[in-house]
């Protein structure tokens, strides 16, 4: 029929553990009463950690306004997402930028009815977004790595 799933995987998709004909199902969220995945609980203080530091150099950055924004946006709107941890980062970004994020989208033939990030953002991204959101992520690398480094001098 044409549609890209006819041909098979791309190399990205290869990567995915889950993304295999035979595994490939919705993602859901367990039911309450039963324990989380154990990626949850790893990754909980990352992702907060993550948002913070988002937020953090919009501030430096992209100025007081967007450090604001994201860190107001990112409060708001993380749990939002159908993910406990990745809205964390994806909101903060989406604040930082004014960009509403997530939302309805078409993946693998299916609507995913999803809620906006920063639903009052601005709908459409533009190559200034991509290279401020790179430059926003490339710092909160460079003060993870810093605070790393000061941890290890201070243990």
């Amino acid at each position: 029929t044409g549609d890209v799933d006819d041909v098979g995987p791309g190399p990205a998709q290869r990567m995915q553990p889950f993304d295999h004909p035979v595994l490939r199902c919705a993602p859901v969220r367990a039911p309450r009463g039963h324990p989380p995945q154990i990626d949850d609980v790893a990754n909980f203080v990352p992702s907060r950690l993550t948002g913070l530091l988002l937020a953090a150099s919009a501030m430096m950055f992209a100025g007081l306004i967007a450090g604001v924004r994201a860190f107001a946006t990112m409060m708001r709107d993380a749990r939002l997402h159908r993910s406990p941890n990745s809205g964390w980062p994806e909101a903060a970004m989406a604040g930082a930028l004014d960009r509403s994020l997530a939302g309805p989208r078409i993946y693998r033939g299916d609507v995913a009815n999803e809620p906006m990030l920063n639903g009052s953002g601005r709908r459409n991204a533009g190559p200034k977004d991509i290279v401020t959101g790179i430059d926003l992520t490339n710092a909160a690398h460079l003060a993870l790595t810093l605070l790393t480094v000061c941890l290890a001098i201070v243990a």
